[in-house]
């Protein structure tokens, strides 16, 4: 991405999802447009094609033609054993992101509407 002169990205970083999209609607109805929000998981987000057959020791033997998407060896996350909950995230985890682009002159007043939305940025 390149910004323009005179423009500034920001990255807020959220722990609840609810309260990241009421800020970013807060900061529409503000006059800022450039607003996306984004989910930061360890998980691929891909769609997993099962007719490629994947096996154990081609993903961990440094295999580059591996499929990486098939992820045989997320057995191994806490997720997996059952003992956790379905929407897993470690406590203190800031997991969702909100970036915005707008002109510099605007970016302290777009820092203080996330903030007294639990931001942090």
């Amino acid at each position: 991405m390149q910004l323009d002169p005179g423009e500034r990205a920001i990255f807020a970083y959220f722990s609840d999802d609810s309260d990241a999209w009421i800020a970013a609607d807060v900061l529409k109805q503000s006059g800022y447009n450039e607003i996306r929000i984004d989910r930061i998981s360890p998980y691929s987000a891909s769609r997993v094609n099962r007719r490629t057959k994947t096996t154990l020791s081609s993903l961990t033997m440094n295999n580059s033609g591996a499929n990486l998407t098939y992820g045989p060896l997320l057995a191994a996350d806490p997720i997996s054993s059952g003992m956790s909950s379905p929407n897993y995230d470690p406590p203190s985890s800031s997991s969702i992101i909100l970036t915005l682009v707008c002109d510099n002159s605007l970016s302290s007043m777009a820092i203080e509407i996330l903030r007294q939305y639990g931001a942090s940025v």
